[in-house]
């Protein structure tokens, strides 16, 4: 669920990527909510996955985000959301990676059972 090494790195840059295209939304959502709600609502967003921090909600988030916007646009723009959203779809689907404050969290951990008492 934690993949660490190379996997851990590119789940990492997934991250980042995926927190700067929640970033770039924010002039788009204006025009669905409140510049102040848009601005508070992607930076906040954005900094949850920077650090990976309850990875899969702010996934669930900025996916929401991004179909929201792609049913207001038509042309072009609409293939650039897209692959914004399927960023987020694929990070959504793997989780953080070990290199996030999920894994530190939530991470592996040794369970100790003592047989002989059952």
């Amino acid at each position: 669920m934690f993949p660490a090494g190379s996997a851990g790195a590119a789940l990492l840059i997934l991250r980042l990527s995926v927190a700067g295209t929640v970033l770039l939304a924010i002039r788009p959502l204006e025009g669905l909510v409140p510049p102040a709600a848009a601005i508070a609502l992607t930076a906040t967003i954005a900094l949850a996955l920077c650090p990976g921090v309850c990875t899969p909600l702010s996934c669930a988030a900025a996916l929401l985000i991004h179909v929201g916007l792609l049913v207001r646009s038509c042309g072009l723009g609409s293939a650039v959301i897209i692959i914004h959203a399927s960023m987020a779809l694929s990070l959504l689907m793997l989780g953080p990676g070990a290199y996030s404050a999920d894994a530190r969290l939530f991470g592996r951990r040794l369970v100790l059972s003592n047989r002989d008492e059952l």
